[in-house]
């Protein structure tokens, strides 16, 4: 089995994408505040306690915009916060 040119060509084109540097949706004004908190290094309890609001609403934001980043975990999403100027 071979592949053709045009294949071949869209396979490395994919393959060359980098994982989560494309944005298809915005943030959402909180999901940036918490990036930047997270970014700041606070947990998600100090964050939490500084916004008044649940533990679990602050993972929610950070997971939506982990899958809004296309990051593999909060780190990467940070990493593509900082590398696009979202957050400083």
């Amino acid at each position: 089995m071979s592949l053709s040119g045009s294949a071949i060509r869209s396979l490395s084109a994919s393959a060359k994408k980098p994982v989560g540097m494309s944005c298809p949706r915005r943030l959402s004004a909180r999901q940036l505040q918490i990036l930047q908190l997270t970014a700041n290094g606070m947990s998600s309890d100090a964050i939490a306690q500084q916004l008044s609001v649940s533990e679990e609403t602050v993972r929610t934001h950070m997971r939506r915009t982990s899958a809004k980043l296309e990051a593999r975990n909060r780190a990467h999403a940070v990493a593509i916060g900082l590398r696009s100027g979202m957050i400083s």
